[in-house]
């Protein structure tokens, strides 16, 4: 692919709820997650493995998790179980950088706020954004 034009990894339906999109942007260097609609827990594990696969090929730690349009089903203990094993398990590098576009439904605001805290908790980098440029900016800084 020309350097200038992300490549699409995967595009998710899952029945008619849930939709999920995963790339890398080659432009500048990071991976890209955007959910929409309703998110169960096989979603997150799925994405993140997918997503975790997909940072390894670029050699890639910076990550941007757009959930802006999720409407959660995930439960807490699901994304307890991120930090302390599916990320350890699949290699997530602790320099790694994660930028959450916070979302609009109150429900998955707090999964995603509780994501950030657990995230800190366990020493990986993580911050939550009101919106998709505010987190790239964090995302991209140096």
């Amino acid at each position: 692919h020309p350097r200038n034009i992300p490549s699409i990894l995967v595009l998710h339906h899952t029945g008619q709820q849930a939709m999920w999109t995963l790339e890398y942007n080659a432009e500048q260097h990071f991976i890209d997650l955007v959910f929409d609609g309703l998110t169960n827990a096989e979603d997150v594990r799925r994405t993140t493995t997918e997503g975790l696969a997909l940072g390894r090929r670029h050699a890639c730690r910076r990550y941007l998790l757009d959930i802006e349009r999720m409407q959660s089903a995930v439960s807490f203990l699901t994304i307890i179980d991120l930090p302390n094993r599916q990320y350890i398990a699949e290699g997530l590098d602790r320099r790694s950088a994660i930028a959450v576009v916070l979302p609009f439904e109150p429900a998955a605001r707090e999964v995603a706020l509780f994501y950030e805290t657990t995230m800190l908790n366990r020493g990986f980098e993580a911050k939550t954004f009101p919106s998709r440029d505010e987190a790239l900016r964090w995302l991209l800084r140096e």
